[in-house]
């Protein structure tokens, strides 16, 4: 994640949104520290939480001082500034972006994935204590329960299967011109090679006649002579 210098002297935007962490968020990071050291020897899921609780407490005081109020806004701003968070927080960092992504979502769904998994035998939820499985079970079911629809497309799919087209269609273009130009090439080679013919056959017309003719004079030479 890239992170803003500090300029002459003075805080970058996302530098003073990194700071706007309130005490009582960053109470949750002794915890959450804790729940990462033992995380490394025994996976829990509510140690997951924990770490959640404190990643999610840092962005709500983080957008809440940018003015942001989409939970799920992913603006410059709001990475630069948690880009700097992860910075200051070097054993939370350690955690890996794909992981911090799937406890994100489980955190937008914790009540959901609570009840989910008061449904799972105790082996199921033992089994499933990583925010990586519990994210992609509790999806399944989501898609499960909602009927697939068919899909507008977007504008930029419509670009797309329309460029695509068009570049299929060139395509097509591209080889009938070409197989136009060997068919023109060849029509003039069999245009030329009938006019050499035709000129060879002139020459060859033109020879017997002359022998026809010597042969004709000889012929009323003798019948003089006699």
């Amino acid at each position: 994640m890239n992170t803003l210098p500090v300029v002459s002297g003075r805080w970058s935007a996302a530098e003073k949104a990194a700071q706007a962490v309130t005490p009582a968020t960053e109470k949750l990071r002794a915890r959450a520290e804790a729940a990462w050291e033992s995380l490394k020897r025994v996976r829990s899921y509510n140690e997951w939480l924990e770490i959640g609780e404190y990643i999610e407490a840092a962005r709500a005081d983080i957008m809440k001082y940018l003015g942001i109020n989409d939970p799920a806004s992913d603006s410059k701003p709001l990475k630069d500034a948690m880009g700097i968070f992860l910075r200051d927080n070097p054993k939370i960092r350690e955690i890996g972006k794909t992981i911090r992504s799937r406890l994100h979502s489980c955190m937008m769904h914790r009540a959901e994935i609570e009840a989910w998994r008061l449904t799972l035998d105790a082996n199921q939820r033992v089994a499933l204590n990583h925010p990586n499985g519990v994210w992609n079970k509790f999806k399944d079911t989501l898609e499960d329960a909602v009927p697939k629809k068919r899909t507008k497309p977007t504008p930029n799919e419509t670009i797309m299967a329309l460029q695509e087209e068009l570049d299929q269609r060139d395509k097509q273009i591209g080889e009938l011109e070409a197989e136009r130009d060997d068919l023109r090439k060849r029509a003039e080679k069999a245009e030329w090679e009938f006019a050499a013919l035709k000129k060879a056959a002139s020459r060859l017309q033109a020879g017997a006649e002359k022998l026809i003719a010597a042969d004709e004079r000889r012929s009323r030479k003798s019948k003089i002579v006699e």
